[in-house]
């Protein structure tokens, strides 16, 4: 009877060492405790079966697609999340650029009618500027 560390049985077979311990949990594999230490009980190769050999890698193999389906269900929650915010990060964006715009067209617009108030006291004799200039003054 041979007798391998978790580490060690997990590393031959090419698994994690978490599969194993599941596989210990269900009954699927026989495990001892050695000075504190828990290991598999593996059967010599000549007394193994190669159907059980079989049987254990579909098992595996079945462990193995549960964990990435599950990783992948994760990953596509996560990717929703993200979208949603970069999609409300957008909208925040989009409504500052309205509210730029909309100031910057306010500010284009007063600049020119003050152009023209400009121009237009330029064309106006120097008597009736004065007059404007104190009409506005006073109001």
């Amino acid at each position: 009877m041979k007798t391998l560390t978790v580490l060690e049985y997990a590393q031959e077979i090419g698994v994690a060492p978490a599969t194993v311990y599941r596989r210990i949990d269900r009954g699927e594999l026989q495990a001892i405790c050695e000075d504190g230490v828990k290991k598999i009980v593996v059967p010599d190769e000549k007394h193994r079966d190669t159907s059980a050999i079989q049987h254990e890698n579909l098992v595996l193999q079945e462990e193995y697609l549960k964990d990435l389906k599950r990783q992948i269900e994760r990953l596509e929650v996560q990717n929703e999340a993200l979208l949603h915010e970069l999609q409300e990060s957008r909208q925040r964006e989009d409504g500052a650029r309205q509210r730029a715009d909309t100031i910057i067209l306010s500010l284009t617009r007063q600049f020119e009618e003050q152009n023209k108030l400009l121009e237009d006291m330029r064309q106006r004799s120097l008597w009736s500027r004065v007059k404007t200039a104190f009409r506005f003054a006073a109001s």
